[in-house]
């Protein structure tokens, strides 16, 4: 096995689409699939500089895993950003990918300057890759939190991350309060 972690491409799209579908149809039932398919598929639409990154886990050019991370934007300057939806094929999980694969996406972000990084998942998880629960009035989300336990961050230049003013503004694929 040879796990190489890069920014996806446009020809990925449909393959990555397919990932997430299988990955939440065999975790979540077909629903959830058919809706993070949707979602991805928004995604990909809206991937525009500065405003929607994929980077993919590949084995022998094969995508296995990927993870996209999308702008929050609000009335400052703060540069932050999303990390959802992720995905590693079934058969690759509980081997570190998932893990590696955020780590990588860390480190481009980090270069490119941006603030903070939050997500919005099992913390138990995203512990594991330094994120730190988030007090909604630090990073207000789009809306309102179904389970604010999940909602998570991290900061890449201070110890916490600074409260900002104002409520987040995400992308257009996430503008669904079902995400939430």
């Amino acid at each position: 096995m040879s796990i190489q972690f890069r920014t996806c491409t446009a020809e990925e799209a449909k393959s990555i689409q397919a990932l997430f579908v299988s990955v939440f149809t065999t975790s979540e039932g077909e629903a959830e699939g058919k809706m993070l398919g949707t979602l991805v598929e928004n995604l990909f639409t809206e991937k525009t500089p500065e405003q929607v990154y994929c980077y993919v886990a590949t084995d022998q050019d094969q995508a296995i895993g990927s993870l996209f991370l999308s702008r929050l934007t609000f009335t400052t300057t703060e540069r932050v950003y999303m990390l959802a939806p992720v995905a590693i094929a079934t058969q690759y999980q509980g081997q570190g990918i998932g893990k590696a694969l955020i780590r990588h996406a860390n480190q481009e972000l980090r270069s490119m300057g941006v603030h903070s990084l939050v997500t919005y998942g099992d913390p138990a998880f995203y512990s594991k890759v330094g994120f730190l629960p988030l007090n909604t009035d630090i990073i207000r989300p789009p809306y309102p939190l179904s389970q604010p336990i999940g909602w998570l961050g991290q900061s890449f230049f201070h110890e916490h991350i600074e409260p900002i003013p104002g409520t987040a503004q995400c992308v257009p694929a996430f503008r669904n309060p079902d995400f939430w």
